[in-house]
């Protein structure tokens, strides 16, 4: 008897679970989440400045102050493989639903090591038309853009953190 009710109490759930979750579909289908997409999308861009600003403390660590050695040129350097200052997936080139580029800059006709860099940051799959792509590069300056273009230096600054 016990045996009988535990299955049937499995169905019940599993029918509970099917119905509840075929509700869940048509209320996103119909747009009455749409709030949930926007705040998805906020967090990702959080997630992308929080490692745009990773990426520039490894950058910076990673010169040391020594000009003879410059910035590192591709991603890979600063990861495992390299210096080891970043994680495998920090340093993969996608990262929570961002696509990261390293840009290496040397003014022309300088040879020697990269004095400077700019770093990317565009989605992978652009979810609304006000979502932000992001540049920054050895000033620590991130900037951001809304157009489907890549961000660049003429962009505007994102607000500094506030203080708690």
């Amino acid at each position: 008897m016990t045996l009988f009710l535990r299955r049937g109490m499995a169905s019940f759930i599993s029918v509970i679970v099917v119905l509840c979750c075929g509700i869940s579909k048509a209320q996103s289908v119909s747009g009455t989440e749409t709030g949930g997409v926007e705040e998805g999308i906020r967090a990702r861009e959080k997630a992308c400045v929080s490692n745009l600003r990773l990426l520039n403390v490894a950058q910076i660590t990673y010169w040391g102050g020594d000009d003879t050695k410059g910035f590192a040129g591709r991603l890979k350097q600063l990861g495992p493989d390299g210096e080891g200052l970043l994680n495998a997936a920090a340093v993969s080139g996608e990262k929570d639903g961002y696509r990261f580029r390293l840009v290496p800059d040397k003014i022309a006709g300088e040879a020697g090591p990269f004095k400077h860099y700019k770093l990317i940051a565009q989605p992978a799959q652009r979810l609304s038309r006000r979502q932000r792509s992001y540049y920054t590069d050895e000033t620590g300056v991130i900037r951001f853009t809304e157009r489907k273009r890549e961000p660049a230096s003429t962009d505007p600054p994102l607000e500094p953190p506030k203080e708690r």
